[in-house]
């Protein structure tokens, strides 16, 4: 990754000026032109999030569709904990068995469906799925561990659904600048606890974001081993043709690279 430094600095800064990037978008299968919205005072820019495709996939969800088509395996039991972005519509229409899902606030039952606009969207919670054991053969999550209130508990909750030979295929924001994971707010007797500043991402089922409860790092390869899981990988999908770059963020503490990674539950 730190080879990568300087070339996705200058793609940065490029991208930046002319805010948009000719490419090929995975998910339509088409020669498109990646567009950044125009610049916000006094904010900067998550390439990331924002470099978006008329499909409606931006890099982050480009990144996932790309390492689901690598790995998965026809007849897989599988489910993602998304439901009502585009990623799942296109990973639907090539798996019309997969299990989507989004947590939907406390005091919903998980494996419930409940109304959101105009869908019926299936309620499950990280910490307890309401999946048998061994019952997935695929569990997948984007850019949802680091608003769990307990990670670790989340990656053996994962490790319990999945069969043995069954596969954890995640993202999440990758902070390579920190060691260890960074705790920003912690619960304790039900009652959350913010050992920083709040700080809150993008929520597609709710208006109020999602709390931000790690900034997750090199500990989480560690996290994975604890929960029981081998054959962990870390990859880097860094494809500035596909869109797929780094966040852009000028902070280094801030700055994280399109890392996606994959763990077994031994056979």
């Amino acid at each position: 990754m730190n080879a990568l430094a300087d070339i996705d600095k200058a793609v940065i800064d490029r991208l930046l000026e002319r805010r948009s990037i000719v490419g090929f978008c995975a998910g339509c299968s088409s020669h498109v032109t990646f567009r950044l919205p125009a610049p916000r005072p006094d904010l900067w820019t998550n390439t990331t999030e924002e470099l978006a495709c008329t499909c409606g996939l931006n890099g982050r969800m480009r990144n996932a569709l790309t390492a689901w088509r690598a790995i998965r395996r026809p007849g897989d039991r599988s489910m993602i904990m998304e439901r009502v972005t585009p990623l799942f519509v296109m990973m639907s229409r090539e798996n019309p068995q997969l299990v989507g899902c989004e947590y939907l606030g406390d005091g919903k039952t998980p494996g419930q469906d409940y109304p959101f606009g105009d869908l019926s969207v299936r309620h499950e919670n990280l910490l307890a799925l309401s999946c048998p054991d061994a019952s997935l053969d695929l569990l997948m999550h984007f850019d949802v561990l680091e608003h769990v209130p307990d990670h670790r508990a989340a990656l053996k909750e994962c490790h319990r659904a999945l069969a043995p030979g069954g596969t954890l295929l995640f993202t999440i924001p990758f902070y390579t600048y920190f060691g260890r994971n960074l705790v920003r707010a912690r619960t304790k007797d039900g009652v959350v606890e913010h050992i920083l500043p709040p700080s809150y991402h993008g929520n597609p089922v709710s208006a109020n974001g999602a709390l931000v409860f790690i900034h997750p790092s090199w500990e989480i390869l560690d996290n994975l081993a604890e929960a029981g899981f081998t054959g962990i990988e870390l990859g880097l999908n860094y494809d500035i043709t596909g869109g797929i770059v780094s966040n852009g963020c000028p902070f280094p503490d801030g700055h994280c690279w399109p890392a996606i990674f994959r763990a077994r539950r031994p056979a």
